[in-house]
C-alpha cells in the first residue's frame, strides 16, 4: 500500500496515496505510520461498501517524503504532491466517486447507523463531491487529488474524534 510521509518540524503525517482521508499523524515517521495502520479498520468500511478491495493489514510502503510546512505543524496535512496536479483518469474519478457515494450508508465505527454517523458520512460525501466534481478555477486552488485526500482527512478526523468522545474505541 503506497503511502507518503509529510514531515514538519513538530509533526509527521503518514497518508495513503490512493485512499482519500486515510491519513494520520505522529511525532515521528514511525509513530505516524503506526497511527495510520491503527486507523485502517475504521477506514475499511468506506472502501468495502464502495466495492473497492481494501486490505487492512497490507504492508505500507513509503513511496515519497515531502517537506511539511506550518500547516503540517499546526496539525493538518498541507503539502501537495507533484502528481496531485495530474488529471484524474476516468477510472480514478469513478473509484473516488464510488467511495463517496457508498460512504453515506456507513457508520464509521461499527456498521450501525445513528444520527452522529449519518452527519459524519454526509459531510464526507459532500466534501468528496466538491473535491471531485470541480476543476480548480485558478492555479492557486487545490488540485482535485489533494483536495480529496485533505477534505476526506478533515471530515474523518473530526468524525472519529467526536465518536471517540461519545464511545471510546475498544
Amino acid at each position: 500500500m503506497p503511502v507518503y510521509l509529510e514531515s514538519g518540524a513538530k509533526r509527521v503525517f503518514a497518508c495513503a496515496v490512493d485512499w482519500p482521508g486515510w491519513c494520520r499523524s505522529g511525532g515521528d515517521p514511525d509513530t505516524a505510520l503506526t497511527a495510520l495502520r491503527a486507523a485502517g479498520p475504521r477506514y475499511a468500511p468506506i472502501a468495502v461498501a464502495a466495492g473497492v478491495r481494501f486490505q487492512v493489514d497490507a504492508d505500507l510502503e513509503v513511496v515519497e517524503r515531502l517537506k511539511g510546512n506550518a500547516t503540517t505543524d499546526f496539525g493538518a496535512p498541507g503539502a501537495i504532491r507533484k502528481t496531485d496536479t495530474d488529471r484524474l483518469t476516468a477510472a480514478q474519478a469513478k473509484r473516488l466517486e464510488a467511495e463517496r457515494a457508498y460512504a453515506g450508508r456507513l457508520d464509521l465505527r461499527s456498521g450501525s447507523v445513528d444520527p452522529l454517523d449519518r452527519a459524519a458520512v454526509t459531510a464526507f460525501r459532500a466534501s468528496m463531491s466538491a473535491a471531485l466534481l470541480k476543476e480548480p478555477a485558478e492555479p492557486a486552488r487545490w488540485p482535485r487529488r489533494y483536495a480529496a485526500r485533505r477534505i476526506g482527512w478533515h471530515v474523518l478526523d473530526h468524525a472519529w474524534e467526536i465518536a471517540d468522545r461519545v464511545e471510546p474505541p475498544a
